[in-house]
């Protein structure tokens, strides 16, 4: 999975838990709602066990940046 649609956050709201790294994310500021989900009350009734691993592959300038830390550069 490279791209998060902003349609996934309904899905997301209904889980227990989440496990997003290993994917290779494109962020860009399409992610900017999982980065506002991932830090917000929204996400605590789905456990995300890996947050922290959630990495950009690309643009260049973003590779293996945190998805968070690099949407709260770019905005």
């Amino acid at each position: 999975m490279q791209v998060l649609g902003e349609g996934l956050q309904q899905l997301f709201n209904s889980l227990t838990f989440l496990m997003l790294a290993g994917n290779p994310l494109h962020c860009n500021c399409e992610l900017r709602w999982l980065r506002r989900w991932l830090t917000s009350d929204a996400q605590s009734s789905a456990k995300v066990l890996d947050s922290g691993d959630v990495l950009c592959v690309s643009p260049s300038t973003a590779t293996g940046l945190s998805v968070c830390l690099f949407i709260r550069l770019s905005v």
